[in-house]
């Protein structure tokens, strides 16, 4: 007869994917066994499905929410065939992540030397954010920065509305989300000299004359001074 008093083994190889929002693993026994089921396994925020025999299983993990999802197969979770409970196993572990990332876009500010800039914070953290992604109006822009902040730059085009807005599906963050739509951001370009037409006199009336000075613009700063 053959003699075993050793406990079966178990490892449990890296987590792949996610793939169509799974992720998979190699379960493997270093014996044989046949009671080894999926309620054996302790999962962290996930489901699983379990298919295999012998000494080798795969496992298929269903995230139930963003953060951290794992497995891994307790102690005198199985036998093998001599009836050796099994030791416990390594913990399969990874971080997933279905949030798309958001985008804010703060005031802009200007216009100094003719440009206006403003700040564009991402919800998480791009390495395929450019400025070829942003929708402008009115002008052309630089943009700076990594990970979660940028400075936009922008370049007015002519007198007139400016703007500038992120559109949804631009980027993605680091787990392949596509971000959401930004707000947009504006202001009013005015790089026109205001004219001045005086009016001809009238009078004299009581010994004074009057006329009529017209601004093409408003302004808060004329004086008789």
């Amino acid at each position: 007869a053959t003699y075993d008093a050793t406990a079966p083994t178990v490892t449990v190889s890296a987590l792949s994917g996610p793939s169509g929002g799974e992720y998979t693993a190699t379960i493997t026994l270093s014996e044989a066994s046949t009671d080894f089921v999926v309620g054996d396994l302790i999962l962290v925020n996930a489901t699983a499905t379990m298919s295999g025999s012998g000494t080798t299983y795969t496992v298929t993990l269903t995230p139930s929410a963003d953060g951290t999802v794992s497995v891994t197969v307790p102690a005198g979770s199985f036998t093998d065939t001599a009836g050796n409970p099994n030791t416990a196993s390594n913990t399969a572990s990874a971080t997933f992540d279905a949030t798309s990332p958001a985008v804010s876009i703060g005031t802009l500010t200007g216009p100094s030397g003719g440009e206006y800039t403003a700040t564009i914070t991402l919800s998480e953290a791009s390495t395929d954010f450019v400025v070829g992604d942003l929708i402008l109006v009115n002008a052309t822009a630089t943009l700076s920065g990594s990970g979660t902040t940028y400075t936009v730059t922008l370049t007015p085009s002519a007198d007139g509305t400016v703007s500038v807005t992120v559109p949804a599906g631009a980027f993605t963050d680091g787990a392949g989300n596509a971000n959401t739509a930004s707000n947009t951001a504006s202001a009013t370009y005015d790089a026109t000299s205001p004219t001045v037409t005086v009016s001809a006199l009238s009078g004299p009336t009581g010994g004074e004359y009057t006329a009529t000075i017209t601004l093409s613009e408003a302004s808060t700063d004329f004086v008789v001074g």
